[in-house]
């Protein structure tokens, strides 16, 4: 079924995520506590693969994820905030926290780990949810 999407809405909603995702693993809010239990240290973030790059396809990645989730609130009539929240929150809970939970299973990650990136996931995509059904 053909939907209608607002391609403007797709590429803030990813900006926003990305932004989110750039103060969440920050200093500021949850970065130090991640890298602890990463058991990362500055010297690997700084000296580590090419930056610009991992953000690149990092974009890539959230705009994929932002084009599919407005496919998703297109195909349900999400039209107010709520709804758009509550569009988001079901694919969270059913695909993201799953393999969220593999990296804790198979990855030996700690539950620090998980709770950080799952409630990471889930603020990014309330607020696409929400961008995506008011817009």
């Amino acid at each position: 079924m053909p939907v209608e999407l607002n391609y403007l809405a797709i590429f803030v909603a990813a900006a926003l995520n990305m932004v989110i995702g750039a103060l969440w693993y920050s200093p500021l809010l949850f970065g130090g506590i991640w890298m602890r239990a990463m058991h990362y240290r500055e010297d690997h973030l700084k000296n580590g693969p090419n930056m610009a790059l991992l953000y690149a396809i990092a974009f890539v990645m959230v705009l994929l994820t932002n084009y599919v989730l407005a496919h998703y609130i297109a195909y349900f009539g999400a039209e107010t905030a709520s709804e758009g929240a509550e569009s988001a929150f079901w694919p969270w809970l059913g695909f993201f926290v799953p393999v969220l939970i593999g990296s804790i299973l198979w990855e030996r990650k700690s539950f620090k780990v998980f709770v950080i990136n799952a409630a990471h996931y889930l603020v990014a995509l309330l607020s696409s949810g929400v961008i995506l059904a008011l817009w």
